[in-house]
């Protein structure tokens, strides 16, 4: 009885270990999603999006991006279904000229998150092209057009920082915005620079071994059963430990305790990966936590007329 006990115990030791494996080499090798449903790149040039590449000899590593100059149409609109594998969240915007304050000179720094691409942020960028922004929108590292591996916010944000000294002048405002992932190099890059005027976060991560546990649990729930809490935790630790890092060096809630910089934190109490419960204690002078309910996660990368209305309040305040 004891040997099949010990049996048992090796076996269940060298499950643990193997799916723990599979979850690291998913997170570090899993492609980004297609944009089809976006649009072609020529589509986006047609836009007036221009696709740049940035080569950082400090990290040894290559990205691409797109500018966008502000737009001068009288209407924007646009409308979008987004799917999780749990809902889907139909997103809206219609805006006009009429009465809509211009924010020019000014410059927006839009981020993605885990497994998009800086086409996932087109209609975002849109948006703010539209309010009189120049944007910069760029690939995080292993997603995209980017190569290598992932570095899950914190390289990224580096790499991205020297894009911004490139492309951004100093005599324009300049903003950050990070959606989920995104929020992580967005807020290291706020915590790095003296000249940032504002910071938007749509769902931020959280740390990302539990980024990962909440997003299997809440889309994959019988999977992430058969593979088990602790493999997950562990894969993603894994992951994180291949590219040097921890997940402390995800967490981004000490950094904006920290800040100084006015900031804006969009969730939703719809949301099982980024809830709205979990920030919703940040708010003070500096720091807003607004609620977008019937959001689901992936959707929050999209601004909406319901985000609109909390963005053009923030930023005139």
């Amino acid at each position: 009885m004891n040997f099949v006990r010990f049996i048992i115990l090796l076996l269940a030791s060298f499950s643990l270990t193997g799916c723990a494996s599979l979850v690291s080499s998913y997170l570090q090798s899993a492609d980004s999603f297609s944009y089809d449903s976006i649009g072609s790149p020529e589509e986006i040039a047609e836009l007036g999006f221009t696709k740049r590449e940035h080569c950082s000899a400090k990290e040894d590593r290559c990205t691409y991006y797109f500018i966008g100059e502000p737009l001068t149409s009288r209407r924007l609109q646009y409308q979008t279904e987004i799917s999780s594998a749990r809902s889907t969240t139909a997103v809206e915007l219609s805006a006009t000229r009429d009465n809509l304050p211009v924010y020019a000179p000014s410059t927006i720094v839009l981020m993605h998150g885990f497994r998009a691409s800086k086409e996932f942020m087109i209609n975002t960028a849109l948006y703010f092209r539209f309010l009189g922004f120049n944007v910069i929108v760029p690939d995080l590292l292993g997603h995209g057009d980017s190569a290598g591996a992932k570095t899950f916010g914190v390289i990224d944000s580096y790499v991205i920082n020297e894009i911004i000294a490139k492309e951004h002048s100093p005599q324009r405002n300049l903003y950050l915005l990070g959606n989920s992932m995104g929020a992580v190099a967005a807020t290291r890059i706020a915590s790095m620079r003296d000249d940032v005027h504002g910071l938007i976060l749509q769902a931020p991560m959280l740390n990302f071994d539990e980024a990962v546990l909440r997003y299997s649990s809440s889309n994959y729930p019988f999977l992430a059963g058969l593979i088990g809490e602790d493999a997950i935790l562990n894969g993603a630790s894994s992951a994180l430990a291949e590219v040097n890092l921890t997940a402390s060096d995800t967490n981004i809630l000490p950094m904006l305790a920290s800040l100084s910089v006015p900031t804006l934190i969009l969730t939703s109490s719809a949301d099982e990966v980024s809830p709205y419960a979990a920030f919703a204690q940040l708010t003070s002078e500096q720091l807003s936590v607004k609620n977008l309910p019937n959001r689901n996660h992936p959707s929050m990368a999209i601004v909406g007329n319901d985000s609109s209305e909390i963005i053009l309040n923030w930023l005139e305040q």
